[in-house]
């Protein structure tokens, strides 16, 4: 594992021929091993040595313009050796009962007691095989712009030896997973949230007696103050920004870049300018990295537009791989979602982003749907995918100081999810207020801020009948 050269070589020979399963009796139950899952493409044992494979190639010089982050964390590391023994034994364990990551954790250990670490590198690599989860899940699933996200990575973390490299591993392992699953928009996410936790650390955890919401605070103010130099440009002053903007939440500024703030607030105050406000704003673009497509909706709040644009996206080749729902003080609707398209050439993207933005507006310009409360009965969101297994969890807390209720639902993603939790609150008459949705792999964790029609939070027997309805739709 420590030579300079032939390690990915010599372990696929060493799989070929069965002398890893001989030498790594817990290796032998993984090879062939099919991941009946929606995502994996090879058996545990090819994952693995792909993943070896792209640890690899970030030492070599001539692909360090492939991924220059990982490559030039990849440079620093003490010892590469460790990273990958990390790699070979993420997923030793699947397949055997238990969390893999917990099981595989105690065999890596074992295996680096028994060929001579030290207990500071066996604890390393123990550490990084329980983690290998973590960065993925934090970095597509939750709110990497909020510094409590940020703060509680961190204290999992501990360390920038740590960071560096459980973030290797964490691209490493995603990439090797299946071709169509890595995308420019991963890799922004997760190096975000590497400069954003390495920045903390560095500052150290013992400082942070941070308050963490004067620190939010600033936060937005940067983000506010970075957007209105470059409204100004466009010749958009202070008091017209804010006349947008004093109508939104925190979470606005949170969830979006200055680049995002700017060409939505700048779409807003043309259209406002325009007199055209009274229909629906929306507006595609294909996001600078070209791989994924940035969708704006601002109307005028009434029943149904989220379930209405879902739908027009479940019929248009792409998946959602985040959205943001909010509403306004002056009741508007304000729904940003990323796009990335399915079997669509690259070439064709900007025109797939057309032909969303068309059909958007067909639909939500329809007299049918703009005046009609209820939904008409769908087919089961399990459809297709139904011999993958998943269970549904769903949860609410009451926000009283808000008068609203949050919903977590955590399933499988497959067709047909958000369409299906639109139409149960839909048809109960529940007034959907924000929406954090992530859509990432098999997974989707989605939240939803909501209250009843009389402007108040759920009740016991709203919340029970909702639960019902939701894990039978879902």
């Amino acid at each position: 594992m420590s030579h300079s050269r032939g390690v990915t070589h010599e372990l696929r020979r060493m799989n070929r021929y069965g002398v890893l399963a001989a030498y790594i009796p817990a290796f032998d139950s993984i090879v062939g091993r099919m991941q009946y899952d929606l995502f994996h493409a090879y058996t545990v044992d090819q994952h693995i040595l792909f993943v070896i494979r792209n640890m690899r190639r970030l030492s070599v010089p001539e692909f360090c313009g492939e991924f220059p982050l990982a490559s030039g964390v990849f440079q620093h590391l003490p010892k590469p050796e460790l990273l990958y023994l990390s790699g070979l034994f993420h997923d030793i364990a699947k397949g055997r009962p238990g969390d893999h990551s917990d099981v595989g954790a105690v065999d890596a250990k074992d295996f680096c007691i028994l060929h001579g670490l030290s207990e500071d590198n066996s604890e390393l690599v123990s550490w990084l095989v329980k983690s290998h989860l973590i960065m993925s899940f934090t970095a597509q699933r939750k709110d990497i712009s909020d510094p409590d996200i940020i703060s509680e990575f961190a204290r999992h973390v501990k360390t920038i030896e740590h960071l560096d490299y459980l973030y290797l591993l964490t691209i490493c392992d995603i990439r090797a997973t299946n071709p169509k699953q890595w995308n420019n928009w991963k890799d922004k996410l997760l190096a975000e949230l590497y400069n954003k936790t390495a920045s903390l650390l560095n500052k150290g955890l013992d400082s942070e007696n941070i308050d963490q919401h004067s620190d939010k605070e600033i936060n937005i103010l940067k983000i506010q103050t970075d957007s209105l130099r470059q409204l100004e440009k466009q010749g958009i002053n202070s008091h017209q920004a804010n006349r947008l903007w004093n109508t939104l939440n925190e979470e606005y500024f949170q969830g979006h870049t200055p680049g995002e703030i700017v060409w939505q607030t700048s779409l807003i105050h043309a259209s406002r300018k325009n007199k055209k406000l009274g229909k629906p704003l929306i507006q595609t673009r294909v996001a600078p990295s070209g791989d994924n497509i940035e969708l704006f909706v601002y109307m005028k709040s009434r029943t149904r537009i989220f379930y209405d644009i879902v739908t027009v996206l479940r019929n248009s080749e792409v998946d959602i791989a985040n959205a943001q729902i909010i509403n306004t003080s002056d009741d508007y609707a304000l729904e940003t979602f990323r796009l990335i398209p399915v079997n669509i050439d690259p070439s064709e993207i900007s025109f797939a982003a057309d032909e969303i933005n068309n059909r958007l507006q067909e639909r939500l310009l329809s007299e049918n749907t703009k005046n009609s409360d209820s939904i008409p009965n769908l087919a089961n969101a399990a459809g297709k995918n139904k011999y993958f297994s998943s269970p549904t969890i769903i949860t609410f807390n009451n926000l009283d100081e808000d008068n609203s209720t949050r919903i977590k639902i955590e399933t499988i993603n497959r067709s047909g999810i958000l369409e299906s939790i639109a139409k149960v609150l839909i048809n109960n008459k529940i007034n959907l207020l924000n929406a954090r949705i992530v859509t990432a792999g098999e997974k989707a964790i989605d939240y939803f801020i909501v209250n009843s029609n009389d402007n108040a939070a759920l009740s016991d027997e709203q919340i029970n009948t909702l639960k019902q309805q939701l894990k039978d739709a879902l």
